[in-house]
């Protein structure tokens, strides 16, 4: 088999490339789930926040064959075939406020996703979201249109965004997942040695991803350390607190999925 990888958006933004991919033209998608909610809304049972303590424990929550098997209905139902499942860590955010307990976020225009769930849980710390284009967020914070902005430790140092910031804080309040798909029909035509080694490819490059992003990870951190923007890691009663200000967002979320989804994920 022969896969021709077009990176970094080269085929359109995310809505395009999933509605895209529902109608065939384009087979596979690598892509990070906040997106889908849109197209597949049982996918917000990621958008909880402040679930998980440490990766293992939401990728033992992930890989679990009952809430796997669910997830993999979603996406059969939308037209895609899930073929596996990886992250890179959680997302943290990046700001110029010293922020060690839940009243710092207070008044923090941070620049979120277009996502609904995204920008409730940070209007329940009292920050003031902000949804904005990626290509603008090192703009934003160079000219302080934005004070902080969340995402993953890799993208925040290929992105170089931590120049503009003086701290990185762990609020680690999403895993930020990638989800690899393919259209259904396409799968579904392929033969069953096919479907096999294409299974097969996408189970080793997940333990792989997976692997690589624990070392990058390290690796980003000290890049940002070197730079001179410190690290703040949040106390667990912080991030007790957290929890309590997003009940509302736990309530929404539970409300709109599925309540098998919804229990397999919170179950531990």
């Amino acid at each position: 088999m022969k896969i021709q990888v077009y990176p970094n958006s080269t085929l359109g933004g995310d809505r395009d490339l999933l509605e895209t991919c529902a109608d065939g033209d384009i087979p596979f998608i690598v892509q990070n789930t906040a997106p889908q909610v849109t197209f597949m809304s049982d996918l917000a049972v990621f958008d909880l926040p402040c679930v998980f303590d440490s990766l293992d424990e939401c990728r033992e929550t992930i890989d679990n064959p009952e809430f796997y098997a669910l997830i993999s209905d979603v996406y059969t139902e939308g037209g895609y075939h899930l073929l596996g499942m990886a992250d890179q860590g959680f997302r943290v955010l990046s700001t110029n406020k010293k922020i060690t307990e839940p009243a710092d976020f207070k008044g923090q225009k941070i620049r979120t996703m277009e996502n609904s769930y995204h920008l409730a849980f940070w209007k329940s710390l009292n920050a003031n979201p902000t949804p904005m284009s990626f290509s603008e967020v090192y703009i934003g914070l160079q000219q302080h249109t934005i004070d902080a902005q969340e995402n993953p430790y890799e993208v925040i140092v290929s992105n170089r965004l931590y120049e503009q910031q003086d701290y990185v804080v762990e609020t680690n309040h999403l895993p930020h997942l990638i989800s690899m798909i393919v259209n259904d029909e396409f799968f579904r035509n392929l033969s069953e040695e096919e479907q096999e080694i294409m299974t097969q490819a996408a189970e080793t490059a997940v333990a792989y991803a997976r692997e690589q992003s624990d070392e990058r990870i390290a690796d980003r951190k000290k890049t940002i350390e070197d730079s001179g923007t410190q690290i703040i890691l949040l106390p667990e009663e912080a991030r007790q607190e957290i929890r309590e200000s997003a009940r509302e967002v736990y309530a929404s979320i539970e409300a709109n999925i599925s309540k098998e989804i919804f229990d397999a994920y919170m179950r531990e």
